[in-house]
């Protein structure tokens, strides 16, 4: 849960300062903004790449298929569709975050729609269980303390970003 809470917040902060990327003059603002992406993806992954992690899902639900059909139903796509958006968010991981590699082959930044849209599925699984131990110490709805937490996000980098903006390199 805690993990998926901290994606959710990493796409948040990256979104609130993505609107501002192309006016961008200081590596400052570059560095935060690709530093966000970037804990996002390595987390992401965590949770939704390899099996092999022990935050993976598949090692925390009951009915490995039911889950991964649920998922696929949430988020309106195909199996093989997923395979493809899973699979350009891990090359991003693995060739540009994790991994060193001179010239990385990457032709564009990971896409978050269906990361989002997979942590708030696995989120209501979670916090049922979570609620059944009479764990209170996480939001109920994930996807509405992602709304929340972007407006309180776009208000702090507004603010940030136009006060320093003037600044030099």
């Amino acid at each position: 849960v805690f993990r998926l809470v901290f994606i959710v917040r990493n796409i948040a902060q990256y979104r609130s300062l993505e609107i501002f990327k192309d006016e961008f003059q200081q590596n400052y603002w570059i560095l935060i903004l690709n530093n966000f992406l970037d804990i996002a993806t390595l987390e992401w992954c965590k949770v939704f790449g390899s099996r092999s992690e022990t935050t993976h899902w598949s090692r925390h639900v009951e009915d490995v298929e039911g889950f991964r059909n649920g998922m696929f139903v949430k988020l309106g796509i195909s199996q093989a569709e997923w395979d493809v958006y899973w699979e350009n968010i891990k090359n991003y991981r693995d060739q540009v975050v994790a991994h060193h590699q001179s010239m990385p082959n990457v032709g564009h930044y990971p896409d978050f729609g269906h990361a989002l849209i997979s942590c708030f599925y696995y989120y209501e699984i979670l916090i049922k269980q979570l609620r059944a131990y009479r764990v209170y110490d996480y939001p109920d709805n994930l996807e509405e303390y992602f709304q929340k937490y972007l407006t309180q996000a776009k208000q702090f980098s507004d603010i940030a970003y136009r006060a320093t903006k003037g600044l030099g390199e």
